[in-house]
């Protein structure tokens, strides 16, 4: 395994991490959040807004 196929092996185990912790709070709030017909895009929308703000400078509208 070169460090590509490594580097690569190790996001996707922290995605499946990522992924098993979400279904464990969305499935607090409600048991039966998979089957509901909600509109996740917008809470997903929501989510790259806030990891944009903690990167910085996307809202160039601040500085006008």
């Amino acid at each position: 395994m070169n460090a590509d196929d490594s580097a690569r092996s190790a996001m996707i185990a922290k995605t499946v991490v990522m992924l098993e912790m979400q279904d464990g709070m969305n499935s607090r709030v409600d048991g039966d959040w998979f089957n509901q017909e909600r509109a996740w895009y917008r809470a997903i929308w929501i989510e790259c807004a806030e990891l944009m703000d903690h990167y910085g400078g996307w809202k160039w509208w601040k500085g006008a």
